[in-house]
């Protein structure tokens, strides 16, 4: 593991989630392997306001969407910002299946943003 300084770009390799934290394995190319914890210290200033039409909700591994408009457009990220889904909303409750159980991601629907632990 390096400590210096590093001028080169570093490639995270793997994400493991933990309860409250998360581990985050990098490769620098001057320095080697990193690993960084990141704790969920609460609110992230991502959450629904109380008044959103828009619900957002996990359960089973699928992502949940009730009360967007049919076409909405539903955009799905993981915590690196890598885009995952691009689709629209149907009519009614529209789901999402994600193979990603314990991952946490980032749904943004028509102006309602979330985070959500699948």
């Amino acid at each position: 593991m390096g400590r210096g300084a590093n001028d080169n770009l570093s490639t995270p390799l793997c994400v493991e989630y933990v309860d409250d934290y998360a581990i985050v394995y990098l490769l620098a190319p001057n320095n080697g392997m990193a690993a960084y914890k990141v704790y969920n210290r609460g609110d992230t200033g991502m959450k629904q306001t109380p008044s959103d039409p828009i619900h957002i909700f996990a359960g089973d591994g699928n992502i949940y969407i009730e009360g967007a408009e049919p076409g909405d457009h539903i955009i799905v990220h993981d915590l690196t910002g890598r885009l995952l889904i691009n689709t629209a909303a149907r009519d009614g409750l529209t789901s999402i299946e994600l193979s990603l159980p314990g991952q946490t991601v980032i749904v943004a629907v028509r102006g309602a943003v979330t985070k959500i632990r699948l």
